[in-house]
């Protein structure tokens, strides 16, 4: 049949929020993750292994040297031909598990589908990380995990708005995937997933660190912006071209901090100055270093992505020193 889902004496390996079009598995409800999996389909966190076939030879029964089974804990085989020495077992708990550490990246959602596929060769969970309403239509984004047991497919965690329910909605979910991580099933696959999770952990850290320094410099009050464009931008003394354009530029800052839309908001606050010098950077200090036919904007341009990906930005990160320093 079209849905493909795993079927036990009658049973569908399938859970969902809601009913799904195939009408099989069990609706579960708004809030589901492993007791309702427990209760209804434990197939779906059953671990395997991998069991070497033996075959009957002249000289009697002997192992297969390279390829192995790979067999769930109720005796059923998941995979076969697979290499004993470079393939890497997901146990389904494992890829549940990351999946949820994952999803939580996207605000710690319940599931809203899981199934398996295919004779339990393949298997999914997903959930529910964000809804918004767009012209009037609620527009809802997933993220799944996706993997199999006998490499027919590596393991995914992907965000979609496709909510995999059966075979064909796996295809569809992973075709429309908007983002992707994907790890083969070798080896070394759980020292990957390892590494990916420490990293989306590196990743939330720096953020609340960020939020953090975000809500310091709202709360510090600056009462002398002066002070901060006199770090930012020293004065220099004497006459020529170079005074001339300093005290432009520190005019330039003063006028972003004082007379901008964009900083009005937070006027009189350290976020405020911040904002009043970061804007100075990236769009209004001076260009310098063009090649031949390069225009200002141009080179503004690569200023900022610099500014993105190698976080040069001394201007910004002097004010920030400076108000954080209570100037």
């Amino acid at each position: 049949m079209s849905h493909e889902l795993e079927i036990i004496d009658g049973r569908a390996l399938f859970l969902g929020k809601k009913d799904a079009w195939h009408r099989l598995g069990t609706v579960v409800g708004d809030a589901f993750g492993e007791t309702k999996i427990q209760e209804h389909a434990p197939e779906l966190l059953m671990d395997v292994e991998l069991i070497v076939p033996h075959v009957l030879t002249p000289n009697g029964i002997s192992p297969l040297v390279k390829t192995a089974a790979v067999v769930r804990s109720d005796g059923k085989i998941v995979g076969e031909g697979v290499g004993q020495d470079s393939y890497g077992i997901v146990q389904a708990r494992e890829a549940f598990e990351f999946g949820q550490q994952l999803a939580g990246a996207f605000g710690d959602k319940p599931l809203v589908s899981a199934g398996s596929i295919r004779e339990g060769t393949q298997f999914f969970f997903c959930y529910e990380v964000d809804s918004r309403e767009v012209g009037g239509e609620r527009i809802n984004s997933h993220f799944s995990v996706i993997s199999s047991h006998d490499m027919t497919l590596a393991l995914q965690g992907l965000k979609s708005t496709v909510v995999p329910v059966c075979a064909n909605t796996v295809a569809m979910a992973l075709e429309s995937a908007v983002d992707r991580i994907l790890l083969k099933h070798t080896s070394k696959v759980d020292e990957r997933m390892a590494q990916i999770l420490a990293a989306r952990e590196l990743v939330e850290e720096h953020t609340e660190a960020v939020v953090r320094r975000i809500a310091t410099l709202q709360a510090t009050q600056v009462r002398n912006f002066d002070l901060v464009v006199d770090g930012v931008l020293p004065k220099m003394d004497g006459k020529g071209r170079g005074v001339t354009m300093r005290t432009d530029q520190r005019k330039q800052l003063r006028e972003l901090y004082f007379d901008s839309e964009l900083v009005a908001p937070w006027r009189g606050t350290g976020w405020g100055a911040l904002q009043a010098v970061n804007s100075f950077e990236q769009w209004v200090a001076p260009v310098r270093g063009k090649a031949k036919g390069q225009s200002d904007e141009q080179l503004r341009a690569v200023r900022q992505f610099d500014a993105m990906v190698k976080g040069v930005q001394p201007l910004t990160a002097k004010a920030t020193e400076l108000i954080l320093a209570g100037v």
